[in-house]
């Protein structure tokens, strides 16, 4: 992963003024370290979804709407 990348995910996830529960920066640190662990190496053209630092699913797409559900 580019270390541009790498820097932005650190400092959205280290804000301390950003609203996010814990949990949510927890899925975040752990999507990128099972994206640098090559785990979404077979699934490069899909959408990942991760909760309770788990990989739940992979998709082909995923609609804004069913983000706003």
């Amino acid at each position: 992963m580019p270390e541009y990348i790498r820097k932005n995910a650190f400092i959205k996830i280290a804000d301390v003024d950003l609203e996010f529960k814990d949990d949510i920066r927890f899925n975040i640190i752990f999507f990128y370290n099972a994206f640098d662990r090559g785990e979404f190496i077979e699934h490069e053209d899909k959408w990942v979804t991760v909760n309770d630092k788990k990989v739940i699913e992979y998709r082909e797409e995923i609609l804004f709407l069913e983000f706003c559900s």
